[in-house]
């Protein structure tokens, strides 16, 4: 419990322009994204290796894949795991997840298979999306698992570059229970999210901590603590943001996604 003196102690040395407290919206996190589509459709939401995506682009792409996602089983509820290094890929399925009514396993793709398979027996998860590199090794953990994972969704991070080439799930030599993530998104053409009733204090991420002194550890965030991080961060930079145009505002996304750094100032 921090005395009256510290909080003004550290409220003085706030920039000018951040606010002491801020009112939080109860909506889904996903309204963030939703709202920004809407008032910026045009603005480039993500740029890898020279592959943009607009707002609205992006928007649409979480749509799809959130309603694949229940169209696979997932209900409000269910974890369902992310295993990919950053890359849009990464932000669709973080929204789509969360679009789905479920919750998010943030897994990072430097664990080793100890510990991976720690986290697969602790999480139970329903489906998982991960890349081709890392394909083998969940399947393997997959076969020794009393609850397999459902549902396998695979990406290349070659498919959201810019002049390479795209795979398919030959390509990739998918099986049962193996969805292509792009030819996902291409096939399914439904535009609105699925109608799932979510409440501002759903569960809506597992976040393992470090692991420092044993098994990482899950820590869980609500739809409200995903919201309440989103404007922190922005008000906390709010002398830079509202003095720089919305084309310039963007974030160079280097702290893995898997961090929760990387995960509440990235996505």
């Amino acid at each position: 419990m921090s005395s009256i003196y510290e909080t003004h102690f550290w409220r003085e040395n706030f920039e000018w322009k951040t606010p002491h407290s801020i009112n939080y919206p109860k909506m889904p996190a996903y309204a963030i994204l939703r709202n920004s589509s809407v008032y910026k459709p045009d603005k480039v939401a993500t740029w890898f290796y020279g592959a943009e995506i607009t707002y609205n682009e992006l928007y649409l792409k979480v749509t799809r894949l959130a309603n694949v996602l229940a169209e696979n089983g997932v209900e409000k509820g269910d974890r369902v795991g992310m295993l990919m290094p950053n890359c849009p890929q990464g932000i669709i399925a973080f929204w789509a997840i969360l679009m789905a009514g479920g919750i998010v396993v943030n897994l990072n793709v430097l664990y080793t298979k100890d510990e991976l398979r720690f986290l697969f027996d602790d999480t139970n998860m329903k489906a998982i999306i991960v890349y081709d590199a890392i394909l083998p090794l969940v399947r393997e953990l997959n076969q020794a698992s009393a609850q397999p994972i459902k549902t396998v969704f695979v990406t290349k991070l070659f498919d959201f570059m810019a002049g390479t080439p795209k795979s398919s799930a030959a390509d990739l030599g998918l099986k049962d229970g193996e969805l292509h993530f792009s030819e996902v998104l291409e096939t399914d053409k439904i535009w609105a999210p699925p109608l799932v009733d979510i409440q501002h204090d759903d569960p809506a991420v597992i976040q393992f901590t470090g692991g420092t002194t044993g098994a990482p550890k899950g820590a869980v965030l609500t739809q409200y603590n995903i919201v309440a991080t989103a404007f922190i961060a922005n008000r906390w930079c709010s002398d830079f943001v509202d003095n720089q145009t919305y084309n310039r505002r963007r974030t160079l996304s280097i702290l893995p996604y898997s961090h929760i750094y990387g995960e509440a100032c990235g996505i």
